[in-house]
């Protein structure tokens, strides 16, 4: 008799101590107050998980999913707190306008996020003049000038 209670006992703290590891496993899965662990943001995943002596405090931190180079693909594939930075939506033949929309055949020139037949020929001497044309052929209409790739005002008088 005192052997099955032995072994009763034995099964039921075994029992507990599965629902228990499986309790803090999940529990874990984010940091409590004042740990940290790995890289938790964009597409990057990090865990606490338990090793053998889990009940006594011993985990280990674990990157499930790690930081990978930056894809357009509307995702922080690099884990930095930005979407696909790198690429130019509005001049990139292959995200043109937005990620995965390439320009072909005739269409093969991205102009301010749209596909566009490639022949651009300046006009008026190259110079921007209020006529919603790209004068300068630089994907930019009646822009005053670029900094950092943006336009930095209209040569129009007033907003259209």
């Amino acid at each position: 008799m005192k052997k099955h209670v032995l072994v009763l006992v034995l099964i039921v703290v075994a029992q507990l101590t599965a629902v228990t590891a499986a309790f803090l496993e999940w529990h874990y899965r984010i940091s409590p107050p004042g740990w940290t662990c790995g890289i938790n943001r964009g597409a990057c995943l990090a865990r606490w998980t338990p090793t053998a002596g889990f009940l006594w405090g011993q985990w280990k931190c674990e990157q499930v999913i790690a930081p990978s180079p930056e894809k357009c693909n509307g995702m922080d594939d690099d884990c930095d707190g930005q979407t696909d930075e790198g690429f130019d939506l509005r001049r990139d033949v292959h995200n043109c306008g937005k990620c995965g929309i390439v320009c072909l055949g005739s269409q093969n020139t991205c102009q301010n996020g749209a596909c566009t037949d490639g022949g651009c020929i300046p006009s008026n001497g190259g110079i921007e003049v209020c006529d919603d044309i790209d004068n300068d052929c630089n994907g930019w209409i009646d822009e005053t000038g670029l900094k950092d790739g943006e336009p930095t005002g209209s040569v129009c008088a007033t907003p259209k």
